[in-house]
This record gives C-alpha cells, sequence and structure tokens, in this order.
C-alpha cells in the first residue's frame, strides 16, 4: 500500500507554495503528471483540467527528459521560456501541473524535474505492460509517422505488424539512433514520438527512478485497472494526494478511444510539416489564424473514425506476457501490490 502523503506543498498565501515559487514573473508547475503512455493519462488531464483549484499547462510539453532528443535538436522545447508561456493562464489555483508521458521513460527526466523543482509531487500511471505495447503500437499505426525506425514504412507508407514491428524493434532502434545523428535531422523532431520498443514497458527500474529522486512518499502511483474499474475513488485517491478538494467530475467519460484514418492521403497532407507548411503560407494570406485552427482539427476529426482494437494474436501475447513478468515481479514489490495476479 502506498504511504500517507506527506504535505510539504501545503499552498500558503496568495497561492504560491514553498516548492513552487514565481520564477521570471510565472508560477512553475509544483506536480508532474509523468506517464506511462496509454495509461489514462489523458483521462487524469482532462479531470484535472476542470478543477477549480487545480491549473493544467496543455498536455504532451514534454521539455524535461533531453534524453529523448536528436542529436542537433533545435525545437522550442529547450527554451525554457517557452516552457513557462504554458503556465501563463495560472490565475491563483493552489496546484499547477502538467502531464507529459515520455517523463518517465526518460533516463535524465526524473533529475531534470528535480532541479527545475526539487520539490515537486510525481504521479505515475500504470497500465498491464502487454495491453500498453498493444495500444501504444495502435497509436502509431494512427500517427503514421515516417521518421525511421517508426513503425510504418517510409517508402510503402504501409503499417508494419505488431509481429512485424517487435521482431525489427532493435534494427529499428538503431536506424532512428543513426539518423539522429545527423544534426539536420534532429533539429525540429522530437524522439519520443518514434518509440515503439518493449524497452518502454519495463516499469519497474523507470518507477525507482522517481522514488530516489523525490522520496516514496511524494509519487503518486495510479493503475489504469483501478482508473477503469472505479474511477471515481481512483481520482478522488489522486485529489487527495495533492491536496485539494474532492471535487469530481459529472460523469468519467472514456478518452482516447480507438481510432483509424479513412483517408492516408489527407492525413499526409494535414500531418507533415512540408504540406502544412505550404497551407499556412497561402492561408494566412486569406484567414484568420484561428479560423484555420477550427477547419484544420475538424479536417482530422473528418478523416477519422472509431475502431474498435484487433485483438492481439495469441503467441504475441503470451510471448509479451513472457518477457514482462520478471519486470512483473519486481515491480510488484516496489509497489508492494500483487500485479502478477492482477495482470496474469
Amino acid at each position: 500500500m502506498e504511504p500517507e502523503h506527506m504535505t510539504r506543498n501545503t499552498p500558503q498565501a496568495g497561492g504560491a507554495t514553498p516548492s513552487s515559487p514565481m520564477l521570471r514573473g510565472i508560477r512553475k508547475p509544483d506536480f508532474f503528471v509523468v506517464g506511462a503512455p496509454k495509461c489514462g493519462t489523458t483521462a487524469i488531464h482532462t479531470y484535472l483540467s476542470s478543477h477549480p483549484d487545480v491549473y493544467m499547462a496543455k498536455k504532451e510539453r514534454h521539455f524535461f527528459g533531453k534524453d529523448l532528443r536528436p542529436a542537433g535538436y533545435a525545437g522550442p522545447h529547450n527554451d525554457l521560456d517557452w516552457y513557462l508561456d504554458f503556465f501563463k493562464g495560472w490565475s491563483g489555483e493552489r496546484r499547477v501541473g502538467e502531464v507529459s508521458v515520455w517523463y518517465l521513460y526518460s533516463r535524465t527526466a526524473a533529475q531534470e524535474i528535480k532541479a527545475f523543482n526539487p520539490e515537486a509531487d510525481i504521479v505515475v500511471m500504470l497500465r498491464n505492460p502487454v495491453d500498453m505495447i498493444h495500444s501504444l503500437y495502435n497509436m502509431f499505426v494512427w500517427v503514421k509517422d515516417l521518421t525511421p525506425g517508426g513503425v510504418i514504412d517510409a517508402e510503402t507508407k504501409q503499417a508494419l505488424t505488431l509481429e512485424e514491428a517487435l521482431e525489427t524493434q532493435e534494427r529499428r532502434k538503431a536506424a532512428f539512433e543513426q539518423c539522429a545523428l545527423d544534426p539536420a535531422f534532429g533539429r525540429n523532431r522530437r524522439a519520443e514520438l518514434r518509440l515503439f520498443h518493449t524497452d518502454v514497458a519495463m516499469y519497474a527500474a523507470q518507477v525507482q527512478r522517481y522514488f530516489e529522486a523525490f522520496g516514496r512518499e511524494h509519487v503518486h502511483v495510479i493503475l489504469y485497472d483501478d482508473l477503469k474499474r472505479d474511477p471515481a475513488t481512483t481520482y478522488a485517491g489522486l485529489l487527495a494526494f495533492l491536496g485539494v478538494d474532492p471535487v469530481l467530475p459529472e460523469r468519467f467519460e472514456v478518452i482516447n478511444s480507438n481510432r483509424e484514418i479513412k483517408n492516408a492521403r489527407l492525413h499526409y497532407l494535414l500531418k507533415t510539416h512540408d504540406s502544412m507548411g505550404r497551407i499556412r503560407h497561402y492561408g494566412r494570406r486569406l484567414v484568420p489564424v484561428s479560423w484555420r485552427k477550427k477547419v484544420h482539427r475538424w479536417l482530422m476529426d473528418l478523416n477519422v473514425r472509431r475502431k474498435p482494437r484487433e485483438p492481439m494474436p495469441e503467441h504475441i501475447r503470451t510471448f509479451l506476457r513472457d518477457k514482462f513478468r520478471p519486470d512483473v515481479e519486481r515491480l510488484s514489490a516496489l509497489l508492494d501490490r500483487d500485479l502478477v495476479a492482477l495482470w496474469y
């Protein structure tokens, strides 16, 4: 069972806390939902964003985790002012947070967050690793990113099957790492968007990093199973950890159900930087930016249909269960909860 949360982040007068002073005139975050991906983080972000005492930045800022960026990266995620800008909307809420799902997997994010805010609280969300890998694979198929090392063949634009993706994961990792050494390749690409391999679901060492950096009492672990089975109680437990009033949503709706693309050509047109760059170049002369964003979102939504996820082939499920079991046993000991019984 989790130890009782120690309230060193108790808000004081004026809305600031000892762990979250103003930085460059902006209230910096005092808690971080660090992942893992496909474990209910979008739902938690949605619920927290509706809480009157919680300010949430836009999801997936990924300012921390510099080990996941290619060599030569020159995108905005290295800019502190860019990051702090997402918290400018704070208006006195007791807690300030953000959700970035690759912080958990990153080898460096825990210490980077620790340096940024030594007394931050951490929320970890976990799921049966076999199911997480299956969901992650389907997400990358949906995203259709063509970066070398991904699950989409850059020439055919066809997705690898789940079995092919697993069989080629070492080769794909090597291909991406080789490309990432090229500064031109790495200028504006975020490596975490291509990370499909089983290492992502080896949770034990990832969780241990945060326990060691922040202390067990300041790391709150949520299991996807609990969130799905009893969202009200699970979410109330998170609010208690954060020290805010138990204000619950009227409804706990399903977020991020499985999707598929209707028209691949339209999807690539909307997603690729070159195509959208040309559209923005001509569109800005004719259409206000707010309208362009609405039209872009409308076209993206129009090109998507909800679809039940194809079941995982049984031989792949057996392979993954065997692969993950030693790590699940270590995680069980770490969390003092029998996850083998829950997930196996």
